[in-house]
């Protein structure tokens, strides 16, 4: 069952803006949960926080702040692996690259290079923008709350290597063009993503922006799609509802990019006691 709205009867009546908002997603565990996992003692978490950021946006970093203040789960589940989990550290040194061209330089094959370019626009900063916000808040609050955090995404180099083996040799041309441009500075990409960037910032994302740049996404590079979103969207639903790290817990929160958020709601709303979310089907 997913609440649109939180009852007046709970005691997160301050977060009802949130929900109102989009930002806030409640899931209650659903009424005909039966458990197919064996092992003994393993229950669902009873209900799971989702909390759509915007990875840049100091908004978003208030908005975790406070519904881990509120609900204070036992485990908040954040849209990080291991290899970029350094970025929740309040002084972490994420690499910057002057220009695109010269992260693409440092790539030795062709696979190397899309993913050092690919890694640089996932994780590093972008001018006056350092990402993370949400995860340091996350990673603060929780550990204020006595909550475990659990890295709730794929390897970021499997991601990487399953959306270039994805790639067909014109989506690559046409990428690597895009990217060309993306470091000189020139062309509609870099204005529509420094307009996206700045928008971002302010909190300013509105679901139909979202669905309009995956679409367009999907338009343009359609074997991207799976990789970098409907795989990771499955990824993250097992972490949150399936995982050890959230097994018997009342209360789990997660923080994720609200690209994801759409997906990883039909995916646990599609699942009933680990009948589709099967750990072995995701990596």
């Amino acid at each position: 069952k997913i609440k649109n709205k939180i009852s007046s009867t709970k005691p997160i009546d301050a977060l009802e803006d949130l929900v109102s908002s989009g930002v806030l997603t409640v899931i209650h565990r659903r009424e005909d949960y039966i458990e197919k996992r064996k092992d003994a003692g393993h229950e669902e978490p009873k209900t799971i926080y989702l909390v759509g950021t915007s990875h840049i946006s100091e908004k978003s970093a208030d908005d975790v702040k406070r519904v881990i203040e509120v609900v204070r789960p036992k485990s908040v589940v954040v849209e990080l692996c291991r290899n970029r989990k350094g970025i929740m550290s309040p002084d972490a040194q994420v690499k910057r690259y002057d220009s695109l061209l010269d992260a693409a330089v440092e790539g030795r094959k062709n696979s190397a290079l899309f993913q050092t370019v690919m890694s640089h626009l996932v994780s590093s900063n972008t001018g006056e923008f350092r990402p993370g916000m949400d995860f340091r808040s996350a990673n603060e609050y929780a550990g204020k709350v006595g909550a475990e955090i659990v890295l709730g995404d794929i390897p970021l180099n499997i991601t990487l290597q399953r959306a270039w083996d994805m790639l067909k040799i014109g989506e690559k041309l046409k990428l690597g063009s895009i990217m060309v441009k993306l470091a000189m500075g020139s062309g509609a990409e870099t204005e529509k993503s420094e307009d996206f960037l700045g928008m971002a910032k302010d909190g300013r994302v509105e679901e139909e922006m979202l669905d309009s740049l995956i679409a367009e996404l999907t338009a343009e590079f359609p074997s991207l799609v799976g990789p970098l979103l409907h795989e990771r969207n499955k990824y993250l639903a097992w972490s949150l509802k399936r995982s050890r790290a959230v097994s018997n817990k009342d209360a789990v929160v997660g923080v994720v990019g609200r690209a994801h958020v759409a997906g990883i709601i039909e995916e646990i709303k599609n699942d009933n006691g680990g009948d589709k979310l099967i750990f072995k089907d995701l990596i």
